[in-house]
């Protein structure tokens, strides 16, 4: 089970042992969960199979804060890694206040490009196939998040770096979706994490070195392919746009993907709001959202549900 690697291993021994057997009452298709705290975890669980690939690839988990009675909206969050690293595990702080805040929270893995990059091999995994994955893992949340508590037709799509590019373009693409009869309009916000490969073109333009590998090894390499790729220049005229909360270093090529996403978006009516730390490093857009005890970090952890409340602002949330 993955998900443990982000618990400190204190933590762990000092769980209570009958919280860890889990509750009857809490199984989901036979699954029963792990419980820490008030968090049901219902980890590793498939969302799609295929021959040949490590089902590890192909599941994601699901926390659910069991103190909240009501159903819940749902925030379906991508991880981070260049598109060829990570996985789905998280910091159990972060996880842990977006479930204390009233969410239904899922982490999903997908298909990764070589480690290390092999730009060479034209079969190797690259775009669209983590796109297309993450859309399966969306499709499996409309199927099923109600069994655990949530809304199918609230969520909030999130991504740290490489998982915030996925996130943007399941929202901004909807062919992705709509290929599985899932229409944009269930996406009511976006939460892009420094992940600043908007347009693809400009970016590996402005590129060099192993940064320029890294997005030729995800997204191809071709001009064709770029376009074909980047969620900015392929935004349909009569799309449903969420809204979109953006945050980002204070670096020029940073900046300028994200405002050339915020001048379309702001073109179609949709007004982003824009955080940017020019004292975080990148890892900390991620790393920091739950930390409490860093005043820094909780602001910028309140910013962002506070724009996820706004955007869900018509669905109410009631604890027993």
């Amino acid at each position: 089970m993955s998900f443990f690697k982000s618990i400190p291993f204190l933590a762990i021994l000092l769980i209570n042992i009958n919280n860890l057997i889990g509750e009857d009452s809490l199984k989901v298709d036979g699954k029963q969960p792990i419980m820490l705290e008030n968090i049901a975890m219902y980890l590793d669980i498939p969302y799609d199979s295929k021959d040949g690939v490590e089902q590890k690839y192909l599941s994601l988990d699901v926390f659910h804060n069991i103190t909240y009675k009501d159903t819940l909206p749902v925030i379906i969050y991508f991880h981070g890694g260049g598109w060829n690293q990570g996985d789905k595990s998280l910091p159990y702080h972060l996880i842990k206040y977006f479930t204390d805040s009233g969410y239904v929270f899922i982490s999903a893995n997908y298909r990764l490009s070589p480690d290390p990059y092999n730009i060479q091999d034209s079969s190797r995994i690259k775009f669209p196939i983590f796109t297309q994955d993450a859309a399966m893992a969306v499709k499996w949340v409309v199927d099923n998040i109600s069994k655990y508590g949530g809304d199918p037709s609230q969520i909030v799509l999130m991504g740290f770096s490489a998982g915030g590019n996925i996130a943007s373009t399941l929202a901004l693409m909807p062919d992705f979706l709509e290929k599985h009869n899932i229409s944009t309009r269930i996406i009511k916000a976006v939460v892009n994490l420094d992940g600043v490969a908007l347009n693809i073109v400009r970016i590996i333009d402005e590129s060099s070195g192993n940064y320029r590998l890294m997005l030729q090894n995800a997204f191809g390499n071709t001009l064709e392919e770029w376009q074909s790729a980047s969620p900015v220049l392929n935004i349909p005229d009569s799309i449903y746009l969420p809204n979109f909360f953006l945050a980002t270093q204070a670096n020029v090529i940073r900046k300028s993907q994200f405002q050339e996403l915020s001048d379309t978006l702001i073109a179609r009516g949709i007004t982003p709001s824009i955080y940017i730390n020019k004292f975080f490093f990148h890892n900390d857009f991620q790393q920091r959202i739950g930390d409490l005890n860093d005043p820094e970090a909780k602001e910028y952890s309140d910013l962002i549900i506070k724009f996820v409340r706004d955007a869900l602002q018509d669905h109410q949330i009631s604890k027993q």
